[in-house]
């Protein structure tokens, strides 16, 4: 992976810090690249199921790297309007407002949905502690970044999941880095 620094804003940092690295074979039809640069609205966001407050921090602010639209998919449920709303709050207030745009899809089929339409780079998930391990290797699995909030895991079969997340995307970063 090839970057420079001085582009990098702590958001976009933490991002490569904190993300489970990952890339698919390159498609040349695909339009959405899992390599970072620093470059502007590089990183596609796609927020899954954001039933925890640490979702709503991540869009607090504006970040030059991160694209304003913001692809969301969740089931029907009282965290999402509660999301929404947060966004529409950080839009709407008076002193450094953002413009984040909000694609949103509702339904039960969330996490399939997200996968098979791959409108992102980066997946953010802070909500349901059961479903995260599974949502976490299901989106590497995919060939998508993700960042997540703690806890990652909640039982040991969760961890043991977690632990091939971790080593399935180290072995996809490994051959993104050798290619």
């Amino acid at each position: 992976m090839r970057f420079n620094s001085k582009f990098w804003s702590p958001f976009a940092a933490s991002i490569l810090l904190l993300s489970v690295s990952c890339s698919n074979e390159k498609n040349v039809e695909e339009e959405v690249t899992n390599t970072f640069t620093g470059g502007k609205d590089e990183i596609k966001l796609i927020t899954l199921d954001p039933g925890h407050f640490h979702a709503h921090l991540v869009v607090k602010s504006m970040y030059d790297q991160v694209d304003p639209k913001i692809f969301v998919y969740a089931p029907d449920g009282p965290e999402l309007p509660s999301y929404l709303k947060s966004v529409e709050s950080y839009n709407t207030r008076e002193e450094d407002p953002t413009s984040w745009e909000l694609e949103v899809y509702k339904g039960d089929d969330y996490l399939q949905k997200m996968l098979s339409e791959k409108k992102g780079n980066v997946m953010l998930t802070a909500g349901n502690n059961k479903e995260k391990t599974a949502n976490i290797k299901a989106t590497i699995e995919a060939g998508i970044n993700v960042l997540a909030d703690k806890p990652m895991a909640i039982d040991a079969a969760g961890f043991e999941t977690l632990k091939e997340a971790f080593e399935l995307a180290e072995k996809m970063m490994s051959f993104y880095l050798t290619s």
